[in-house]
């Protein structure tokens, strides 16, 4: 058996790795070392690599869905759950649904249920089987760059365990992230054969391919920065021409050569982002600067490009969601941040030397800069999913810089490899819990509410959860806890107003509707609220505030049947039968139904309209031909006549 400091070691040549070793003593047969080529010793690599994923995320296939975006994408999504057709193909290209353009990612879900149905299993597979198609593929593009076997697969190894990529492989709704940082990396491969010898056709490949990705998901718009950071480091291709071709065998080009031949991808980013920000912000996901102010903002980016190096040291207490703490971290923790930071650009310039210290940690910062928070998307403050390529630039370096400190400093090969293990061994250990977090809604959100201080998104979700299970009394902790995590929350007010309803507590869930209808932003929500409130108010027979609260849904949507019947029934209460029977009327040209018909028979019975009391019983019996009273009214009608 290969031992751990062979696999850990750069590979050897071709002739030193075919060559006999023979015994201390001089004599004795050859003994020959296990691997006959290079090539030998990256195909185990890339097993090992693969062995050891499979290992880590296997528990994902007995998980199930969640309810955050897997019913968008799949569970309740139409289209999808109808599997492949031309028609679905289609759409898949024409629509922006769930905030942007990724037709790639349609299909392959589509395709996922056309095999599997709705066994989640099947389609947790498929997200196992593209991480570790992404594990391999970035050991061979950093190998094939760097000639460098044992660093590119302790970085493989380490982007394979990293218990932040659990979002983005345990996840399904997440599959499109594992899609294109596929593409994402065929590009990169590409690109790496386009940099050997630049023609039209290698050019076009690394083009195609980056289409593919930006079909998958949007967050390839970094990759024409990426690539002029290879150009830097490892393929070494920004020496000056006289100097003699790099380890990568990339030819040499001058910057602007460099700069200039990204420039048609670069258009396609640009293309791409707009078209995100279009997209998201129709779907409502932008968030503009007077919710997040530009100080929240800034304040927020810095925090969280912090944050993200300390979870990468100590990844515990990872969550489905983090809240927004622009508006909440204080002065001190900014500064701390920003001090963190500055600290690791001075060194990073210091020993600039070290060519893949500023590589790597640019690649960190700009490719984390379209979901930073500078263009705010969503109400969350950062997310596991987002260090997924970004963490790759972080990798490379740590390692390289180690493994380099440790030929300087002559440490023992063994010690290196000792290390190297226990810190994957680590990883390896946390991603594989974190997996279990995912197996269902209610651990997911129980699992982010226990280890993220005031989560109210993980608070109301739960709340959502216990609602939709039928256990209400158990949902109300919940959505009391979101409300106070944060008050500003419409939708966590009027939850909470429909469970006091439901326990009779009227006063106090008159109280969380008229909150939700301060805070409410959006029309389609406020005249439900309005409603709700008016049905409360006719409950606690306060008549009159009920009408205006009705009269406010109506204003708001004049085609709402449930709000003129409400206002009709609280009318007649009043007394008010004219206008209860014009509200009653209105409700029934929208949505007949016979529980409204009869009432406005009973009121054309009090006012003496015999013959229309008469043609609202039939309408009310025609819809409803088992509705007793109305049977029996009309009959005794009909003996009076």
């Amino acid at each position: 058996m290969t031992s751990l400091t062979t696999l850990t070691a750069d590979a050897p040549s071709q002739s030193s790795a075919s060559r006999a070793v023979k015994s201390r003593s001089g004599s004795g047969p050859a003994i020959q070392k296990p691997f006959r080529s290079p090539g030998e010793m990256s195909l185990l690599v890339s097993l090992l690599l693969a062995l050891g994923t499979v290992a880590i995320y296997a528990s994902s296939m007995r998980n199930g869905f969640v309810s955050l975006d897997d019913r968008l994408y799949l569970t309740q999504n139409p289209t999808v759950l109808g599997g492949l057709s031309w028609a679905d193909f289609i759409w898949a290209f024409r629509t922006t649904t769930v905030d942007y353009w990724h037709p790639l990612t349609w299909l392959l879900h589509m395709a996922d249920v056309q095999m599997f149905g709705l066994r989640p299993a099947g389609h947790h597979l498929v997200s196992l089987l593209l991480h570790v198609v992404n594990v391999v593929l970035l050991f061979h593009v950093l190998h094939k760059a760097t000639g460098s076997l044992a660093r590119s697969a302790v970085v493989a190894a380490l982007f394979a365990a990293c218990p932040l990529n659990v979002e983005s492989v345990a996840w399904v709704a997440e599959t499109k992230t594992l899609l294109c940082t596929a593409f994402f990396l065929l590009a990169l491969w590409a690109y790496g054969w386009y940099a050997r010898r630049p023609g039209a056709a290698r050019y076009l490949s690394v083009l195609a391919l980056f289409v593919l990705g930006l079909m998958a998901k949007p967050m390839l718009v970094t990759f024409p920065a990426a690539l002029l950071l290879l150009d830097y480091w490892p393929l070494d291709r920004t020496r000056p021409l006289a100097d003699a071709t790099p380890a990568s065998g990339a030819a040499r080009a001058s910057w602007l050569r460099l700069i200039l031949e990204k420039i048609p991808m670069l258009a396609l980013s640009l293309a791409s982002a707009l078209s995100t920000i279009v997209s998201q912000r129709a779907a409502g996901a932008v968030i503009n600067t007077a919710r997040y102010p530009v100080s929240w903002r800034v304040k927020n980016v810095i925090w969280s490009y912090a944050d993200y190096l300390f979870k990468a040291i100590w990844p515990f207490h990872l969550a489905a969601f983090y809240p927004y703490e622009g508006h909440t971290l204080s002065l001190a923790k900014v500064i701390a941040a920003a001090a963190l930071l500055l600290l690791i650009s001075a060194l990073v310039w210091r020993f600039r030397q070290r060519k893949y210290l500023a590589a790597g940690w640019l690649w960190y910062l700009l490719n984390m800069l379209p979901v930073i928070g500078i263009v705010q998307a969503g109400s969350q403050g950062m997310a596991d999913r987002y260090a997924y390529v970004t963490f790759w630039g972080l990798f490379a370096a740590v390692v390289w810089l180690v493994t380099d400190l440790a030929k300087d400093n002559a440490l023992p090969r063994q010690a290196v490899a000792a290390s190297a293990a226990c810190v994957l061994l680590a990883y390896s250990a946390l991603a594989f819990a974190q997996v279990r977090t995912w197996h269902d809604s209610f651990s997911l959100f129980a699992h982010a509410a226990a280890v993220v201080p005031q989560n109210a998104f993980a608070e109301e979700n739960l709340g959502e959860l216990f609602v939709d299970a039928g256990r209400p009394q158990d949902a109300l902790p919940h959505y009391e806890a979101a409300a106070q995590y944060m008050p500003s929350a419409a939708v966590v007010h009027y939850n909470l107003g429909a469970i006091l309803q439901g326990e009779n507590r009227l006063a106090e869930a008159a109280r969380e509707y008229n909150l939700a209808i301060l805070y409410e932003t959006g029309a389609p929500m406020l005249w439900t609220e309005y409603d709700n409130l008016g049905g409360t108010y006719a409950r606690m027979n306060r008549v009159p505030d009920a009408i205006v609260a009705f009269s406010q849904a109506i204003k708001l949507d004049p085609n709402l049947p449930l709000a003129y019947k409400n206002r009709g029934l609280a009318e007649y209460a009043e007394g008010d039968d004219h206008a209860a029977l014009h509200d009653f009327a209105r409700s029934a040209a929208l949505a007949p139904d016979a529980q409204t018909y009869y009432w406005m028979a009973g009121i054309s019975e009090t006012q003496g309209d015999a013959g229309s009391a008469e043609d609202d019983y039939e309408a009310a019996l025609r819809i409803d031909p088992g509705f007793s009273n109305a049977q029996s009214r009309l009959n005794a009608l009909k003996k009076t006549r």
